[in-house]
């Protein structure tokens, strides 16, 4: 029964008269893949068509982020996601997103520079030192004797 709604919905997609409504056909095709058939895997790929298309897809992109949520699929969802929130200035899903890369990483190093990178969109793009601060702190932690943490530290305190 699924997959031959799927091969209707796909149909869909090739018979589209317009881009609206092949973003609508192939939403409803990786919603299916998702829900119904419990290919996550499919679904990224889909939600990533449905956003090339239109990178402002509010449910493709809330859907990839419900999806990133999952440490499974979590590296290929945030691989579709952190482009298009960074490209279009939607900074505080882009924090989001990053900090659930964060998660997933074990290298100090690593965290230390996704860390760096959270503190600068906090910093820069919203207006936010306190964000800022905290995310330097929170890199601090990985490495206790990072002069140049400290120093940023100290710079967003006075």
């Amino acid at each position: 029964m699924w997959s031959e709604l799927l091969e209707n919905l796909r149909t869909q997609v090739e018979t589209a008269s317009t881009g609206a409504a092949k973003v609508q056909a192939l939403y409803r095709v990786a919603g299916l893949e998702e829900d119904k058939l419990g290919d996550p895997e499919a679904a990224i790929e889909t939600y990533r068509e449905v956003l090339a298309l239109d990178p402002d897809f509010e449910d493709a992109l809330t859907a990839l982020e419900r999806i990133a949520r999952d440490e499974a699929y979590r590296a290929p969802a945030v691989a579709v996601l952190e482009p298009l929130h960074e490209a279009a200035g939607r900074w505080d899903r882009l924090v989001g997103i990053r900090e659930l890369r964060l998660q997933a990483m074990l290298d100090p190093r690593e965290r230390i520079d996704l860390l760096r990178s959270i503190a600068s969109i906090h910093e820069s793009a919203r207006a936010s030192p306190s964000g800022a601060f905290n995310a330097y702190v929170r890199a601090l932690a990985e490495d206790p004797g990072d002069e140049s943490l400290i120093g940023e530290l100290e710079r967003l305190s006075t």
